[in-house]
């Protein structure tokens, strides 16, 4: 009996050493965006009045035979705002990423290429893109929009885009802070990957599985004002091009999408870091209590069996 009891004591103190909550694993991207795939990266920060500031890295690889000139966009939301749309020049070179091993060869010629990659070389320029409006659509669900790119997208190649917006409704309250379900954006173009990563507001509280608190949305709202009739480099969107893709905060990946398909990240942030962890200790204490009571129970059995 006593070295039940022993045991017992053990396995409390094991316990109680442990986390009251574990980080689930981060998947960090790999590499650089707009590497010979469709990417998408998102960095979304909710607020207390249940208002997701969302920045939007899309990568588009165009494997059609036309040039896209314009990219027919869906964003998720009852309340869409759109702030500013950039987009990104990549200055790259070609390289072969799979010779045909079978097709003829002659020496001293090259083999034939299936498949291309692109290499980043230097900066990447920008450039702010416009819209009309009035060919917008928002219902109660989303806006529809259509964005034309100051430099098509040529076959076999890659145009990234980066959206800064504004978008409410996919926030409910409970009793200690908000649930929340974001949707990413909807194309007509399949998506090879896609990262998530949401955050709050310094007043409100989320368990973190990426260490980092800062708000890249602030940045891309000083960075400078670009034309829209020309590229030109910024430092400052440079950086930011970057941060988008290992943002902090809950992080959620997936791969795969068809046209018109999106990813869809749920979870909950809360009102402080007490509510938040009040669930956790609230079980605990009631795992104290019940262990507690068991140990009574035993002792008094022991007692009565001696007399």
């Amino acid at each position: 009996m006593k070295n039940f009891i022993t045991l017992l004591i053990i396995g409390l103190v094991i316990y109680f050493s442990l986390p009251m909550s574990a980080n689930a694993t981060t998947i960090l991207p790999d590499g650089y965006g707009g590497s010979g795939q469709s990417e998408q990266y998102y960095s979304v920060i909710f607020d207390k009045e249940q208002e997701a500031a969302v920045v939007a890295k899309l990568t588009y690889l165009n494997r059609g035979d036309d040039e896209i000139k314009k990219l027919a966009l869906e964003i998720p939301g009852s309340s869409v705002r759109i702030i500013s749309i950039l987009q990104q020049q990549f200055q790259a070179k070609k390289y072969c990423q799979q010779y045909d091993y079978d097709a003829p060869y002659t020496y001293g010629q090259e083999r034939p290429c299936l498949q291309y990659g692109e290499q980043k070389q230097g900066e990447s320029t920008f450039a702010s893109l416009k819209y009309d409006s009035n060919k917008s659509v928002q219902s109660a669900n989303s806006l529809t929009m259509e964005v034309t790119l100051l430099k098509g997208i040529p076959e076999d190649d890659s145009g990234t885009i980066i959206l800064y917006y504004k978008t409410k409704g996919f926030t409910s309250r409970i009793w200690n802070g908000y649930n929340y379900s974001f949707e990413t954006i909807k194309s007509d173009y399949d998506i090879d990957k896609v990262r998530v990563a949401v955050d709050v507001t310094s007043d409100l509280y989320i368990k973190k599985t990426a260490a980092g608190q800062t708000n890249y949305q602030t940045n891309i709202a000083s960075a400078p004002t670009l034309s829209s009739e020309t590229f030109a480099r910024s430092s400052a969107l440079e950086n930011i091009s970057s941060e988008i893709i290992n943002a902090p905060g809950i992080v959620k990946e997936t791969t795969a999408l068809d046209p018109g398909e999106n990813f869809q990240v749920e979870s909950k942030f809360y009102l402080s870091h007490w509510w938040g962890e009040l669930p956790a200790i609230v079980g605990v204490a009631i795992t104290f209590l019940i262990i507690i009571g068991v140990l009574i129970f035993i002792l008094k059995k022991e007692r009565s069996e001696i007399k």
